[in-house]
């Protein structure tokens, strides 16, 4: 795993990881869009990662956070505003349902 800036796994914000890594702000939105089986469900599925496991979670996702950054900084890969990507997403969508 190559150093360099850690990020906040699912904010796609980018901003920097806080060091308390409990504060999630995008769960609450995320919750809203679940029933409560689905809730429950997920809530379940998070209890039964054991710490070696979320150890490697994390590992996984932070070379994955490096990987993306990198390919960010050298250019390899263009950013896309949020609407330009929301536009392209939808009419991708459209295609495929036709």
């Amino acid at each position: 795993m190559t150093s360099g800036p850690r990020y906040a796994r699912g904010c796609g914000s980018g901003s920097p990881r806080s060091d308390n890594a409990s504060a999630r702000p995008f769960a609450p939105r995320l919750s809203e869009n679940l029933s409560a089986d689905e809730r429950e469900i997920a809530a379940l599925a998070l209890q039964q990662i054991d710490a070696a496991e979320q150890a490697e979670v994390d590992a996984a996702w932070d070379e994955e956070i490096d990987r993306r950054v990198g390919d960010i900084l050298s250019g390899k890969v263009e950013l896309v505003d949020g609407e330009e990507t929301r536009r392209m997403a939808r009419a991708m969508l459209a295609a495929r349902r036709k």
